[in-house]
């Protein structure tokens, strides 16, 4: 677990406790504790404040995986409103002081942690405003990488990543390693804002359709329970076998339409290599593999008050609207792959892209090539 990472995820933990009030409510009037009334009348209050901020409370896969690791799984904003819900609706007095008791508890534990952190000068992690990353987790159970499918991986995500800088007008280059972390093999890479939209809309998307596929399934086996014939299923099944490559194409002829701006010529080839990219990041996550995307908001403009404001502030204050809307909607999108199950199976079922096979002849080729002849050392 990475600490700055962890950091991060008490912060957002300790900013929800506030605004619904938890970390306030819990630790008030300690004498009327041990009071059955007092438990369930805090509890009616506490569900009330929750219930005023649901859905603002995000997390990403790799931020989950930390809170799961930490016990925090039944602190967590549905998991308290669940509890508090479940406990009022039974008629047991004993349960919502106990819960309460544990909540409290692990509430003022954050706030130790926090406090200790600061003490100590450690931060969290993050990157700088108008930055974009993108994290990467491989499960434990696929985790068991040799060095030279590592490199594989690598330059697989760098291709795909490429491909979406490119089309959004960034500059096309190698993505910076920011972060690499342990249990989950994971990393996290910068990238531009740009293209981490379009990378969160492809998560969603890939999201979308694998969630799809599992209701068509479902209904393919109902169907087959009830003894439908099978040439009346077979639509069915033709639509689902065409349905992830049609959904990520379209999607890419829409970035294409819409983001790319560079030379008609190259439009073709690009055409190619995002569709590898989606393709690439689909079989991923079919196959476990958690991906993320999050930019961190920019500050908006300085404005002087009283003074009227200049076509230049307000062509400023106007980018940075439509710059915080799409930090708002890459945040959102990006971090769908939270809600598929960690241990899912494969349903996308996508034909394997081939990967150029590195033969002994062309591995020396390519170091041959790398070495500084005689005259470059000299």
């Amino acid at each position: 677990m990475h600490v700055g990472k962890l950091l991060s995820v008490i912060d957002i933990l300790r900013d929800y406790y506030g605004r619904t009030r938890i970390s306030e409510l819990t630790g008030i009037d300690p004498e009327r504790e041990k009071s059955v009334l007092h438990g369930r009348r805090l509890a009616h209050i506490l569900l009330e404040m929750c219930s005023r901020v649901r859905g603002q409370c995000k997390f990403s896969p790799s931020q989950l995986r930390i809170l799961e690791q930490i016990g925090a799984s039944q602190y967590l904003p549905d998991a308290i409103e669940n509890k508090l819900a479940g406990m009022l609706a039974t008629r047991d007095e004993k349960e919502p002081l106990e819960y309460l008791s544990g909540l409290k508890n692990f509430v003022s534990s954050m706030d130790t942690v926090k406090a200790a952190f600061d003490k100590i000068g450690i931060a969290k992690d993050e990157v700088r405003p108008g930055e974009a990353e993108v994290g990467v987790g491989i499960a434990p159970k696929q985790g068991t990488l040799t060095l030279e499918q590592l490199r594989d991986e690598a330059r697989d995500f760098d291709r795909a990543l490429r491909a979406f800088s490119e089309v959004a007008g960034e500059a096309v280059e190698s993505p910076k390693l920011r972060v690499i972390s342990s249990s989950w093999f994971e990393f996290f890479m910068l990238s531009g804002p740009a293209a981490a939209l379009l990378i969160a809309s492809t998560i969603e998307r890939i999201v979308s359709l694998y969630k799809s596929k599992l209701e068509i399934e479902k209904l393919r086996n109902e169907l087959d329970k009830q003894k439908v014939p099978k040439a009346s299923i077979q639509p069915l099944k033709e639509h689902e076998d065409h349905l992830v490559e049609k959904g990520l194409n379209e999607l890419a002829e829409s970035f294409l339409d819409k983001k790319y701006k560079g030379p008609a010529g190259r439009k073709n080839e690009l055409r190619t290599s995002l569709h590898v990219a989606m393709r690439f990041l689909a079989e991923k996550i079919d196959h476990g593999v958690s991906i993320e995307v999050a930019v961190r908001k920019l500050e908006p403009p300085k404005r002087k008050r009283g003074k009227k404001e200049s076509e230049a502030q307000a062509k400023e204050m106007k980018a940075y609207k439509e710059y915080k809307k799409m930090v708002e909607t890459t945040n959102r999108l990006g971090y769908a792959v939270a809600e598929l199950d960690p241990a899912r199976k494969p349903v996308l079922m996508l034909p394997a892209q081939k990967r150029a096979k590195r033969t002994k002849k062309k591995v020396e080729t390519e170091v041959n090539k790398k070495a500084p002849t005689n005259a470059q050392e000299n």
